[in-house]
């Protein structure tokens, strides 16, 4: 998601779990809450959407696949 648009980011969250996804790596620029606009409301939806925490990884990268993947397994 590359834009702060907070609909299309819940409805990203939405087919996410709509596939069964049990862990969701989220990955922001920024090392501390809030992270990034977008990082949060994706947060905040999945865990309003009955997504326990522990399942929720937020991964502190310059858009780095590899640390995603390997934060998700």
């Amino acid at each position: 998601i590359s834009h702060d648009n907070a609909p299309a980011i819940r409805q990203a969250m939405d087919q996410l779990m709509a596939r069964t996804f049990r862990r969701i790596v989220l990955m922001s620029l920024l090392t501390v809450p809030p992270w990034e606009h977008r990082i949060a409301i994706a947060r905040e939806h999945l865990l309003a959407s009955g997504v326990p925490e522990h399942d929720i990884a937020v991964v502190t990268c310059r858009h780095d696949r590899i640390a995603a993947h390997d934060a998700a397994c």
